[in-house]
């Protein structure tokens, strides 16, 4: 009896929130069907633990098309028999939409609000054909009842077959996590209603299991929906085993006062974003000053120190504001954009001006096509902007508001030349598009401190910035206390008085400190002491000093994290971290983004530098994103047909641009970064692997930039974009002693360029022997013509004229020789 199930729990969304509990929950469903159920599991996504087992992934998404075909395999199998007994389990976002009728999805990571993901009715109907004689579906997500929301959805009455469906809510409900313990509502009743210790006998059938859910969630304010039909089988079993005493049940009341103990107010590592926004504290001012300056000025920046909190100003505090329309009437209408350079600055900004609800394959054109305006004409973002004016009912009071954060990516110079080129480009079609006094735009950018010197070589946009700089100040003390006290107070969560007292005095408020407060209050929260008798959970002091407070939060992480590491996963982490490393010159270290692909050679495989970039990513330690995506891009702002083909004015190109061909971008590169600068100051492991191999890394660091230039290009074999010379020389030589610290990409590099240069010796050798060789065919022609032309002449004429006649030479042109002299043939 074959018997399979498909666990799914999704953490990780590009649109939407991300959630905590699903993946944990998934994992925990997997392992006790393996144990007790004798299933064959498959989980969603999966990964490798540190263990070498397989887990559910904490960060890894999973895409609409992978989950339907896993649904497809598992219930209607092609090419093989289908198991007698399937399970699919499924935890993450749910969502309802109307468009004509109400319908219900299962959310993946790549779905968005208005669109995508699994219908219900699709799997209903799937199951309905399924050839599986028993099957059982729990879907732990919001709007789950959408399942059973109309006459045809009761589950299949085939004879002979068994359905058993579990929805943690009904359509028009929200699913919650558990009011205690680390597992949702329906998922903690199911784990342990498919626990065989519960019971004398240590076996679980579906009966048992609706019968366990049904009771123990009857007094919850969540009811679980619940259709059940067929005959009796097996589930879990375990033999010889004494049921464990039943746990004492909290009251309704006591359940209902702690339902937001399961969410925690503080962000870690992670900026607050506009949806954050009632947890972000302490910026009051700045805020204030910065909606000033936006109104008074179409330029403004705010600067600070790396970690100070200038993503969270520019996202919860600016965009937030503007978006309620409070403080500045009005700007709840305004068009709102916000982007990072990134590797490729003209391609991020392009990506704003996309159509969302476009296909696929016009999505990828119009980005090539607004890529290619961007880069040909300094008023490509000038004409953007007009042609997105195009779309307002009224453009009375409407203004384009640019947000780019961490601008430094985008003015930092490179030893490519066509790296800087693209840097000035982006800097002049802002610039452009600032000093058409007709455009409605208002241009703010995020801006590390140390990157203030690269400004000045943009004299145009620096002179406009002067007197519109914001810098993030340090933290008053009252302010510093509301950061850790108010989001506490809005989910009822307790702090010690002595801890909040030695936090005031370890804390000193300075902007870089701000993302190690958030981290150390996230952890204490993970650490929150629970009472059923006390007002709510409680934070404290003996948590604080057990993490080794604000300054050590975070290293005693990482050195966890990499003792917990397997011999070649901590190699592969000293190489991960190295390459996030910026070397100062003569300044401080810093950190940098990477390309994924730099890491990976034929010493350090993808599938290592995965493994050990999930463990990472899972500790907080490092983010891994991409670069450029048309799925996680902020929204486009959708430009009309219209706009294309009807711009008419002598500065727009966009009727020509409109008809041009588009081809489909390459795939964009993921990109790695560590999670804080501290880890770089602090660590001491990281500082010694610095301190040892510094002279190399930076060298290397030069050649792995051309190298991800020249991939960009598409491999060009131009020596304009290879290594030429003694860059060359030196590139070889480099490879030959440090070639597995070298990505596959950079020795590809290496590679391409000798064989050109190869082959231009070649060409040059073969040159170098033709021209002699044509002189001295040349002088032999000449003096062999020179000594035939003397002995010519010396003939008699009547020889001469013999020899024509024996050659075939016409009598005309035979006189004409005689009489005017030899004819030059």
């Amino acid at each position: 009896m074959t018997r399979d199930a498909l666990i799914v729990g999704i953490n990780q969304y590009q649109e939407l929130p991300e959630l905590n509990a699903p993946a944990a929950d998934a994992q925990a469903v997997a392992e006790l069907l393996q144990e007790y159920g004798e299933f064959k599991t498959r989980r969603m996504p999966e990964v490798v633990d540190s263990k070498n087992h397989l887990a559910v992934g904490q960060q890894t998404p999973v895409t609409t098309a992978e989950l339907q075909a896993a649904l497809i395999s598992l219930l209607k199998p092609e090419g093989r028999v289908a198991a007698n007994t399937v399970l699919f389990y499924f935890s993450g976002h749910g969502l309802q939409r109307t468009t004509g009728i109400r319908e219900g999805f299962l959310a993946t990571s790549d779905t968005r609000a208005e669109q995508g993901g699994i219908p219900l009715n699709w799997l209903r109907r799937l199951i309905d054909e399924s050839p599986v004689k028993q099957i059982i579906v729990i879907l732990d997500c919001c709007h789950s009842g959408e399942l059973f929301n109309v006459d045809e959805a009761t589950p299949s009455k085939k004879e002979g077959c068994t359905r058993l469906f579990i929805a943690a809510s009904q359509a028009y409900e929200a699913a919650y996590e558990s009011l205690e313990g680390d597992y949702s509502v329906l998922t903690k009743a199911v784990l342990s209603g498919l626990n065989p210790h519960r019971t004398k006998g240590g076996k679980i059938s579906n009966h048992n299991l609706v019968h366990w859910v049904s009771e123990q969630l009857r007094e919850e304010t969540q009811r679980p929906i619940i259709e059940h039909s067929g005959v009796e089988f097996l589930l879990t079993r375990a033999e010889g085993v004494i049921p464990p005493p039943p746990r004492t049940q909290l009251s309704t009341l006591s359940r209902l006062r702690r339902m937001t103990f399961a969410f925690c107010p503080y962000r870690g590592l992670e900026p607050f974003c506009e949806k954050h926004a009632d947890y972000f504290f302490g910026r009051d001012d700045l805020i204030q000053t910065l909606l000033e300056k936006v109104q008074r000025s179409s330029l403004c920046a705010v600067v600070g120190a790396s970690s100070s909190g200038k993503t969270s100003l520019l996202r919860a505090g600016l965009i937030h504001q503007l978006q309620q329309g409070q403080i500045i009437a009005g700007s709840d209408a305004w068009t709102i954009k916000y982007l990072t350079p990134g590797q490729r600055p003209l391609r991020s900004l392009a990506a704003t001006f996309i159509d969302p609800d476009a296909s696929d394959i016009e999505r990828a054109a119009q980005l090539h096509r607004a890529e290619t305006l961007l880069k040909e004409s300094e008023s490509g973002l000038a004409q953007l902007i007009a042609a997105t004016d195009l779309r307002a009912e009224s453009g009375l009071g409407r203004r384009f508001v640019l947000i780019i954060d961490q601008f430094e990516e985008a003015v930092r110079p490179t030893d490519i030349p066509q790296v800087n080129e693209e840097h000035q480009q982006f800097v002049r079609c802002l610039t452009t598009a600032l000093d058409d006094d007709s455009l409605p735009i208002n241009v703010v950018i995020g801006l590390r401190t140390d990157a203030m010197d690269q400004l000045l070589i943009y004299a145009d946009l620096f002179r406009k910035l002067e007197d519109n700089i914001i810098t993030m100040t340090s933290i008053p003390y009252r302010q510093l206390r509301d950061v850790v006290t108010k989001p506490a107070e809005k989910v009822n969560l307790q702090i010690e008085p002595q801890l909040l007292n030695t936090l005031m005095v370890d804390l000193t408020g300075a902007p870089g400190e701000l993302t190690l407060i958030q981290q150390t209050l996230l952890e204490l929260w993970r650490r929150k002491e629970m009472s059923a008798m006390s007002n709510g959970p409680r934070l404290t002091t003996a948590a604080y000093n057990a993490i080794g407070g604000v300054k050590r939060v975070l290293i005693n992480r990482a050195s966890a994290v990499y003792e917990g590491f397997t011999q070649d996963e901590r190699q592969a982490a000293e190489r991960i971290f190295l390459a996030l490393c910026e070397l100062g010159d003569g300044q401080e270290d810093n950190k940098r983004r990477a390309y994924k692909s730099e890491l990976i050679n034929e010493t350090y495989p993808a599938e290592l530098i995965n493994r050990t970039l999930e463990k990472l990513v899972a500790a907080r330690l490092v983010i891994v994103d991409q670069e450029t995506t048309l799925e996680t891009q902020p929204k486009g702002t959708a430009i009309p047909g219209a706009a294309w083909q009807t711009q008419a004015s002598p500065q727009a190109e966009i009727r020509r641009w409109f008809v041009q061909s588009a081809p489909l971008p390459a795939t964009y590169p993921e990109t790695v970064e560590i999670a804080h600068k501290s880890l770089i100051r602090d660590w001491s492991l990281l500082r010694q692997w610095l301190h040892t191999h510094r002279d190399w890394l930076r060298y290397r660091r030069r050649l792995e930039e051309h190298a991800q230039e020249w991939a960009q290009r598409g491999r060009p074999n131009h020596p304009e974009y290879l290594l030429v010379g003694r860059r060359l020389q030196e590139a070889r030589a480099f490879s030959l002693q440090y070639r597995r610290e070298l990505s596959t990409l950079a020795q590809d590099l290496v590679t391409a360029s000798r064989r050109t240069q190869m082959r231009l010796r070649l060409r040059t050798g073969v040159l170098t022997l033709l021209v002699p060789l044509a002189l001295i065919a040349g002088m032999t022609v000449s003096f062999l013509r020179s000594r035939l032309s003397k002995h010519w002449q010396n003939l008699p004429r009547i020889k001469q004229e013999q020899v024509l006649e024996q050659h075939g030479v016409p009598s005309d042109v035979r006189v004409q020789h005689l009489l005017l002299g030899p004819v030059q043939s």
